[in-house]
């Protein structure tokens, strides 16, 4: 069943809701109770047609009255989710991705009928190819269908020309899974949806189709193709959320070139589905955007021009077809079927300038440019800019960067113009310097020549490096409207350290970061690794790791160590396949020398994974050395344990060398094994050195010092891997612990001793830090007190906060909405609405005690009774509406409750004042007049009592009011009025009329209070000779009736005609008979007469009496 909705419905669902509209309008639409898929367009000349896709056939709909699309038929085919239609003449062909072929539709009898066929393969080459079933067909303009996806893998191209419904097949296309394809004379463009590539086909030679170029898209999920009309322009979608519909210059196939990528609602990962270009327009289908129209006139500008949503459900507009000669655009959406639209094609209006440094006159890069809050670009290299926008007009266009002062600017743009805003200097905002000193956590020496990477979680701010100087400093300059910071510090020697939530401004200063002695490099900095070797591919390089598999299994374990900072590591040829494996030879990496002639005991550890091809016999290596001879310390083969995975292993130096040397290195090889040619892959992450002997400790804190109760931050470091840290706190409460970082109250003033003890795997180190905790004593007893002792009071009103209990000496200090004297101990406060927390801070010979105290303010409820009547008629009923966030009660001028709650229906019968209270503690109120008129009062009187005299000219029906007054708009409604003034009708009924009765109703409206009443009066028509009518008379009747022409009356025994006349419809005398024969009969005969309805009219000097004939 489908269900249908005009352009009256749509208005009406516009006022609940209507889906987002940008230019296009929706001229009707038709639903089916199954989902919808593709549609495709066709005319005849003069009429047109949407073919719609269902999931179980094909629905060929008119659209040529776009407001009114009606289904002629629905031809079923297999069920299926997926269902594509091109034509070509007066067919249509239709595949699906179940079975039974291309279905084949006659529409060359449309309206009246359609006739269907099926084609199911046939024969290439000497083989039979079977199509059961596709994903997409493509129609060229020469008649050759181009059959993709689905049985046919690639493209399979068969000519309908010939004979269209038994067509034939000249050609197949292998090279890759096509999704979709766009043909222009003898080349195809195929979209190689997994292969992520769009590539560019000759077929002149249908039979032997010849790749000539590809291009990969940017998602690599290339959906479909169109072309632009001159052929110098291709556009793609990538069937991914988030994807682009992305614009090249394929004017020159062996140097493609993308000049613009747009992307449908930014951040809500919207997906493409298909585009289509039509006039500089592309006309698009996304599935949760709906239809999308994008101006093209500059490849390398794409504008939102047009967008209507076909449907708030997620998977929405599938298809759209823009080619009909009206110009209406068919949209088929999965949930709610076909949309017949209407689209204002708007060319875009342009905007092009230059921004630049208001200072130096430099180019600012990566300045964001807003029209309207509503189109966003970005400066180029130069500072150059070209955007676009769907509005005309003065617009409001906003320009800023990072470090500069945002600038509006008033710009009149028109549409299909570009406007020059020439230059833009934006002035450089002043900036600070923060300086970061790096020291060595245990000498306090400074630490020179180390690698400071600065990163913001501003979006607006790249990361940035630098190198501390010979004094171990950095002067960072940066700007007040930045966002928290992220510091990483390493350096060949030390330990990388990575610091997050940094919050800089123009009072920090000096920033020290403390560096612990040792070697780790886990790749985050490049200190300078050699690789070098014999192999002819796959060397060693410090890469972000690509994921890789090989038959079917992970080739590696897809990225470095997780638990490391950054991503970085060191692996063999990273590229994206197993392909550029080490071969031929080996890889070979070494570290930078490292110093172990200071360590006691030295340990290294690595991580490395290693993968083998089958029964390889390639190996991985890693070596030691002391600068003069090289150990090998781990050897991995094939089917060793942990292959493909990240494996950590831990070697003690002492196991290889006596002596600790300054010129130490570690190598790692990677080797494939001559004349076998497997598959051999490696890498290495988190290198550490570390001393097998018993911690150094060193202790900081942030405050030692101050008044109870005192909070103190521990934080302890210590070398060579602790395992366990064991404090002792004199005096103090441990109120938040991880191992080397305490957090500790100590309530009691004093001083006192901290102790801790750290072991690791070497044994432990014990320091004791005497008196290291001095605690002051600070005031006490301080309270609050409230004027009139109250805790809440109505916004606006005014009260009075004590200090109370205070030391002499003391000096105070209020926050939170004081008014007065904000250091004396007693101000005036104005609280707002809800918690307001008034906080003292007293100052007693540098101890510091803060107390608070919490006053709620309470508002009067808001109360609107805008918008309600003044009025009502006597007898009538209203609803009075209040806006109001809190309870409303309502009272008469009796002050009695008449009603509660934000709306109540009333019917005074005088005139009456409403009262609307809202809130208790804090009220507020309003009144509302309703004034009630009476309606009007009158009855209705004709001049001949229930009846009406056909061809009498003064019949009339005249109001009786209760009233005199002139303040009345009289409406009178019923059939035959010639003529009326205010308070009368004329009636003129024609002669068919006679023996119908008619109603006439007059509605009385007062022109001063618009209260109206209405009356009726019922009358017969009669037909008017100047002889008085009588009424039934049962025995008179004539026979047979209707007649052929001879009509016997018989008469009443009280009622003798002296005369009968006969009468047509007209009012035109065509007989006249009396027959004295016989007083009780008479016989009338219209042979002669045409057949219709006639009247005979029996009269004798007092009476008539009137009887229809129907002559037959």
């Amino acid at each position: 069943m489908k269900k249908y909705s005009s352009l009256i419905i749509f208005f009406c669902f516009m006022y609940l809701g209507a889906y987002a509209q940008l230019n296009i309008n929706l001229l009707a639409s038709l639903d089916w109770e199954q989902n919808c898929n593709d549609v495709w367009g066709y005319y005849d000349g003069n009429r047109e047609y949407a073919l719609v896709g269902t999931r179980t056939g094909l629905s060929i709909v008119e659209v040529t009255d776009p407001s009114t699309p009606n289904e002629l038929f629905f031809t079923p085919g297999y069920t299926s989710t997926w269902r594509d239609i091109k034509t070509w003449q007066h067919y249509a062909y239709v595949v699906n991705e179940t079975q039974g072929g291309v279905h084949i539709v006659d529409l060359s009898s449309l309206p009246s009928t359609i006739d269907t066929s099926a084609w199911i393969g046939g024969l290439w080459q000497g083989d039979s190819i079977a199509i059961e079933s596709a994903h997409n067909i493509f129609i060229d303009e020469n008649g050759f269908a181009y059959i993709i996806g689905g049985d046919a893998f690639g493209v399979l191209i068969v000519d309908i020309s010939t004979n269209p419904t038994n067509p034939s097949i000249v050609g197949h296309y292998t090279e890759h899974y096509v999704h979709d394809v766009f043909v222009r004379g003898d080349t195809m463009w195929t979209a190689e949806i997994y292969n992520g590539t769009f590539s560019v086909v000759d077929i002149n030679d249908k039979a032997n189709p010849t790749v000539l170029a590809s291009q990969e898209t940017p998602h690599s999920f290339t959906h479909n193709i169109w072309l632009s009309d001159d052929g110098n322009y291709a556009f793609t979608t990538d069937e991914i959320s988030g994807a682009y519909i992305t614009a090249y210059d394929v004017s020159d196939i062996n140097d493609i070139q993308e000049t613009d990528r747009f992307q449908s609602s930014p951040g809500e990962m919207i997906t493409p589905h298909n585009a289509f270009f039509l006039n500089n327009f592309l006309v698009n289908s996304y599935y949760s955007d709906g239809v999308v129209v994008l101006d093209a006139t500059y490849p390398n500008l794409l504008v939102e021009v047009g967008n209507y949503k076909t449907s708030n459900e997620g998977m929405g507009c599938w298809g759209v077809y823009p080619y009909l000669p009206s110009g209406i655009v068919l949209a088929t959406d999965m949930v709610d079927g076909l949309s017949v639209l209407g689209v204002d094609y708007v060319q875009a209006a342009y905007l092009d300038g230059l921004v630049l440094n208001a200072d130096n006159g430099q180019a600012v890069f990566n300045a964001e440019l807003t029209i309207a809050g509503l189109n966003t670009s970005f400066s180029g290299l130069m500072g150059d800019f070209f955007m676009g926008t769907p509005y005309s007009g003065e617009v409001l266009l906003t320009v800023g960067a990072y470090g500069y002062e945002t600038q509006n600017i008033t710009v009149t743009l028109n549409n299909g113009t570009i406007t020059t805003v020439g230059t833009i200097n934006l002035v450089p905002i002043p900036s600070f310097t923060v300086n970061i000193q790096l020291l060595d956590a245990f000498t306090l020496e400074t630490v020179n020549d180390a690698v400071i990477e600065l990163d913001s979680s501003s979006p607006d701010i790249e990361k940035t490096y630098f190198s501390s100087d010979a004094t171990g400093n950095v002067g960072l300059v940066l700007f007040s409207n930045t966002d928290n910071y992220t510091l990483t510090v390493g350096k060949w020697g030390y330990k990388t350290t990575q610091i997050t939530d940094l919050y800089f401004n123009e009072t920090t200063g000096t920033y020290v970061v403390y560096l612990e002695k040792g070697y780790y490099d886990d790749f985050y900095f490049d200190y300078s690794w050699t690789v070098d070797g014999t192999a002819t591919t796959g060397f060693f390089e410090r890469a972000i790791p690509n994921g890789v598999s090989f038959a079917g299994e992970a080739a590696n374990p897809y990225l470095d160590d997780p638990l490391d900072y950054g991503n970085y590591c060191y692996v063999t040829g990273n590229g994206e396949s197993t392909g550029d494996n080490v071969g031929g030879g080996v890889t070979r990496l070494t570290s930078p020398f490292f110093d172990l002639s200071t360590y006691n005991n030295p340990t290294i550890s690595y991580e490395r994974w290693v993968f083998f091809q089958g029964s390889s016999n390639d190996t991985m290596q890693v070596l030691l050395s002391d600068g003069s001879t090289s150990k090998v310390v781990e050897t991995i083969v094939n089917g060793d344990e942990f292959e493909s995975l990240w494996h950590k292993n831990t070697l003690l130096v002492s196991d290889y060398f006596e002596t600790f040397t300054n010129n130490m290195q570690l190598i790692v090889t990677v080797g494939d094994a001559p004349s076998m040619a497997h598959i051999v892959e490696g890498g290495l992450d988190v290198f550490e050195v570390n001393d097998a002997a018993t911690p150094e400790v060193l202790l900081f804190s942030n405050n030692n010092t101050g008044c109870a109760p005192l909070n103190v931050q521990f934080e302890a470091t210590a070398t060579n891997n602790p395992i366990s840290w064991s404090w002792i706190f004199e005096g103090g409460t441990v109120i938040n612990a991880t191992n080397n970082l305490q957090e500790v109250w100590f309530d009691t003033p004093g001083v006192y001793t901290v102790s801790l003890v750290v072991t690791n795997a070497y044994g432990e180190t014990t320091e004791v830090y005497n008196d290291y905790v001095t605690v002051l004593d600070p005031p006490t007893a301080i309270s609050i007190t409230v004027s009139d002792e109250i805790s809440e009071v109505c916004v606006g009103d005014s009260i009075v906060l004590n200090a109370q209990n205070t030391p002499d000496g003391s000096t105070y200090t209020w926050s939170e909405g004081t008014a007065i004297n904000p250091t004396a101990s007693s101000v005036t406060v104005n609280p707002n609405e809800g918690d307001n927390i008034y906080t003292l801070t007293v100052n007693s010979n540098g101890c510091i005690t803060t107390i608070s105290t919490t006053i709620l303010g309470i508002t009067a409820p808001s109360l609107n009774l805008s918008g309600n009547p003044t009025s009502l008629c006597l007898g009538d009923s209203i609803t009075l509406n209040a806006v109001c966030n809190s309870m409303v009660y309502w009272y008469n001028d009796e002050a009695s409750l008449v009603g509660q709650g934000n709306s109540i229906t009333v019917n005074p019968s005088t005139t009456t004042n409403y009262t609307a209270v809202a809130g208790s503690q804090c009220n507020t109120s309003g009144t509302i007049n309703i004034a009630v008129y009476d309606v009007p009062d009158f009855t209705l009187q004709g001049n001949l009592p229930d009846i009406i005299l056909a061809g009498y000219e003064d019949t009339y029906i005249y109001v009786v009011l209760s009233d005199n007054s002139d303040n009345y708009s009289f409406n009178w409604q019923g059939e035959y009025i010639s003529s009326y003034n205010s308070n009368t009708v004329i009636i003129d009924a024609p002669y068919e009329a006679v023996g119908n009765t008619y109603t006439y109703t007059l509605t009385l409206t007062h022109l001063v209070t618009g209260c109206s009443s209405s009356q009726s009066i019922t009358l017969a028509v009669e037909l008017y000779d100047g002889i008085q009518q009588i009424g039934s008379l049962q025995s008179l009747e004539a026979y047979p009736n209707p007649s052929t022409g001879l009509f016997t009356i018989d008469l009443s025994t009280n009622f003798i005609p002296t005369t009968i006349k006969v009468y047509n419809t007209l009012g035109q005398q065509i007989n006249e008979h009396y027959s004295e024969t016989s007083v009780n009969q008479a016989t009338i005969d219209l042979s002669e007469q045409g057949i219709g309805l006639y009247y005979a009219v029996l009269y004798n000097a007092q009476q008539r009496y009137t009887i229809k004939l129907l002559r037959k």
